[in-house]
């Protein structure tokens, strides 16, 4: 009597991987939350979660939190104001009282690094770039999901550039999922998982 092989993932006791509960909970965690339009807690203060617009203020605005390049004061201060709830266009005496004040409250290094994870969280889902676009490109990266969302749910431009992007990538994964059952997706979890399985391999950490 033949039997096929146990399957190395069916062994593993998922609860005793250290670091892969807390994991899934914080996935879930920043999944649903960004399908409650409330503000969260960033370096002290309370800022609306990050949207299209936000990114699309910023890149245009070369700040180093989503120009991949090593932030300065500056960069924390400005970027606290975009996602903050006061923030208004063309309203520099507004900005300058708020980037006056943040400066005597936030820990420079502390907030790069809540920034960070508040950065984690909203693209935990984004798919590869290849997936969305192509190298070249010839519209606006908004315009790809102004586009698709348009196209799917009949929502105007306006309405994608001020949802979450947590929310948006998730909603693209369901849209995707429809047109291709088979494609493969991961999750932030998997990585925790995957670096178990080196270490109990023995491979490298």
């Amino acid at each position: 009597m033949s039997g096929s092989r146990p399957c190395a993932m069916s062994l593993l006791n998922l609860s005793e991987i250290p670091g892969y509960a807390e994991a899934l909970k914080r996935e879930r965690e920043t999944r649903d939350l960004a399908f409650c339009d409330w503000p969260v807690p960033l370096c002290g203060l309370k800022v609306n979660q990050f949207t299209l617009m936000h990114l699309l203020i910023l890149g245009n605005c070369d700040n180093a939190f989503v120009g991949g390049r090593l932030p300065k004061v500056e960069d924390v201060a400005f970027f606290l104001w975009v996602v903050s709830p006061q923030y208004a266009p063309n309203a520099p005496k507004a900005r300058d009282r708020f980037i006056k004040t943040i400066r005597k409250r936030v820990k420079f290094f502390a907030a790069c690094a809540e920034i960070g994870e508040y950065m984690d969280g909203a693209f935990q889902d984004s798919p590869h770039a290849g997936n969305v676009a192509d190298a070249k490109s010839y519209t606006s990266f908004a315009a790809t999901y102004c586009d698709l969302f348009a196209s799917e749910y009949g929502w105007d431009d306006a309405l994608t550039m001020r949802k979450p992007m947590a929310r948006l990538f998730q909603l693209y994964r369901r849209i995707q999922q429809r047109a291709k059952p088979r494609a493969v997706m991961f999750n932030p979890s998997d990585g925790v998982l995957s670096k178990y399985l080196r270490q109990q391999a023995g491979g490298q950490t």
